[in-house]
């Protein structure tokens, strides 16, 4: 995969530019566990990810298309733990491999589980604003698994 400057991404293969990567990995849930989370209410669940993603550093549109995406996924269950993986277990377990390498990276994933009952959560770093830089070239990469 090729970073170019006008916010594309060029796949070296076939050299067509891309907008997004879209990728997909057959894990093994078992070895992700859900440590630290927020439990969030069904009907609370798009309002709450939406602060959490801008605190982690996601734009208006970033934030718009994950929720979106994950959405009713997120809405299956009357409560849903919402967790993210950690960065470094994240950087270690999925690699990447970019030319050139970007002056910022942004790598964002969630987990998150159905529950019935609404749990005490566990962290409330949730809410602390990140602040990314994005001067220069920035590559942002969201995704999310349920276990």
């Amino acid at each position: 995969m090729v970073f170019k400057e006008n916010e594309k991404l060029q796949f070296s293969e076939n050299s067509k530019f891309y907008p997004y990567l879209f990728w997909e990995s057959c894990n093994r849930n078992d070895e992700v566990a859900l440590k630290d989370f927020i439990c969030v209410k069904n009907e609370d669940v798009e309002e709450k990810l939406d602060v959490i993603l801008e605190n982690k550093g996601l734009n208006f549109k970033e934030r718009c298309d994950m929720i979106t995406y994950w959405l009713a996924e997120l809405k299956s269950s009357n409560f849903m733990k919402i967790g993210f993986m950690d960065e470094k277990f994240y950087e270690e377990s999925f690699p990447l491999e970019i030319i050139p390498t970007p002056k910022n990276i942004l790598r964002v994933f969630m987990v998150f589980q159905n529950c019935d009952l609404e749990e005490k959560s566990t962290v409330n770093s949730f809410q602390k604003n990140h602040c990314f830089n994005r001067n220069g070239p920035t590559l942002i990469e969201w995704g999310g698994m349920k276990i």
